[in-house]
């Protein structure tokens, strides 16, 4: 039996050369790839929206794009 995996990972942009710690989850059980694209695409937008929030709350300086969320996402076919 197949299935399809979603891996998302979020990190901070940073300068030029250097990363930050990313962050990674990974969700199962999608049975098509059209499910599983579909599901990354609605949990990065609010997944950067709360980022946003946290940020605001923590009255942390906008610097651009320095230090702003980035979210990548994958979806990946594994056999069960």
């Amino acid at each position: 039996m197949k299935e399809w995996i979603l891996i998302m990972t979020m990190s901070l942009v940073n300068e030029p050369g250097s990363l930050n710690d990313v962050q990674f989850e990974t969700v199962s059980g999608f049975q098509t790839k059209i499910a599983c694209e579909a599901a990354s695409k609605k949990i990065s937008q609010p997944l950067l929206r709360q980022v946003s929030k946290f940020r605001r709350q923590m009255k942390v300086p906008k610097n651009g794009t320095i230090d702003f969320p980035s979210v990548f996402s994958d979806c990946v076919e594994v056999q069960k």
